[in-house]
């Protein structure tokens, strides 16, 4: 194939593989008296008379004239004066209303204050400096003495590994107890798949073994894994949910409730006279139970209060029984009209 680049491990690198052999004494120091630059201002020279360094290095050009129809107390820019504020503007809400900005008609040529273009300074020559000469006192860029390097080795065959006795791994992590074993650094595959089955895998499945089983979701932790795996049960409980339901909606109420049988007259008579007798045995049983010393009077009028209070009981709950039975009548008269009309 094509190289794309080459080198050499022991020249190539930098830094090097190798140390190098000598390196600086950290304990030299530079003499107080060195002097590194190599050149130096001229002493005997003297800045010329005719040198003006407060000289600008632009100046405008005499040469240019202002054009004529310039407008020196005009701005470029005015109000429109032909807009008009909308009806309908609100300065309480909308703000002061300011009228848009158009060029000036009269700063065809051009307005406000004018000046000429610049140029560049011919007498420009800047801030002066004295020329450089050699430095006499020049002895050269100073470095420290070197001394023999006590790190120094010499390794023709980088590239050739040692034998490996340590790894060291470097993980980022915020679990504690973390443990590396097992560990083989090897180039034949199956001698490292050998040595997984026999390290790896067997604590693995120790470690499986030991770990608790997971409990089985039920329908209300996977609702839809639930039903995947019950097909059948879940189709006869929603069969049986649907023909419920129809059946409640459609045979359970399949007719009118039946009415209540009316009383007869005679009945409803006996029933008045069984409530009246009933209010008078009450009435006695209160007045017998009464103070010995009660008068025969207050007796007697104790025992009418309460014959008037049953009478009056029975006359009302048999106005009551009346009323019932003409509005049943009214009724069935009324279901025998819609017979007939339907007939």
């Amino acid at each position: 194939g094509e190289k794309k680049a080459s080198g050499n491990l022991l020249t190539s690198m930098s830094p090097a593989i190798n140390p190098p052999k000598d390196i600086d004494d950290p304990e030299d120091k530079k003499p107080g008296d060195w002097v590194d630059e190599a050149k130096m201002d001229d002493p005997e020279a003297s800045k010329p008379d005719d040198w003006d360094e407060d000289a600008p290095m632009m100046i405008p050009d005499a040469s240019v004239s202002k054009p004529a129809g310039w407008v020196d107390d005009a701005e470029p820019r005015i109000d429109d004066p032909k807009a008009v504020k909308p009806h309908d503007w609100d300065d309480e809400e909308d703000g002061e209303w300011e009228a848009p900005v158009i060029d000036n008609p009269v700063c065809s040529v051009g307005c406000g204050k004018w000046e000429p273009p610049k140029i560049s300074n011919p007498a420009y020559k800047g801030k002066w400096h004295a020329p450089k000469i050699d430095n006499p006192e020049y002895r050269g860029v100073w470095k420290p003495r070197q001394i023999p390097n006590p790190d120094y080795f010499l390794d023709e065959t980088p590239g050739v590994l040692p034998k490996i006795d340590s790894v060291g791994i470097d993980i980022w992590t915020m679990s504690k107890g973390m443990v590396f074993d097992n560990i083989v650094i090897s180039s034949n595959v199956a001698k490292a798949r050998a040595f997984a089955d026999a390290t790896f895998k067997v604590r693995r499945e120790l470690e499986l073994l030991q770990q608790p089983k997971p409990t089985t979701p039920g329908i209300l932790d996977d609702p839809m894994g639930f039903a995947k795996e019950n097909l059948v049960a879940v189709g006869v409980t929603a069969a049986a949910l649907v023909l419920g339901s129809i059946w409640c909606c459609c045979c359970l109420y399949s007719g009118q409730p039946a009415k209540k049988k009316a009383l007869t007259p005679e009945q409803k008579k006996e029933l008045r006279m069984k409530r009246a007798a009933e209010a008078e045995r009450k009435a006695a049983a209160e007045a017998a139970s009464s103070d010995a010393a009660s008068s025969g009077e207050a007796k007697a009028e104790a025992e009418g209060e309460a014959k008037d209070e049953a009478k009056g009981e029975a006359e009302s709950e048999a106005k009551a029984e009346a009323a019932e039975a003409k509005a049943e009548g009214e009724a069935e008269g009324e279901g025998d009209d819609d017979g007939e009309k339907e007939s």
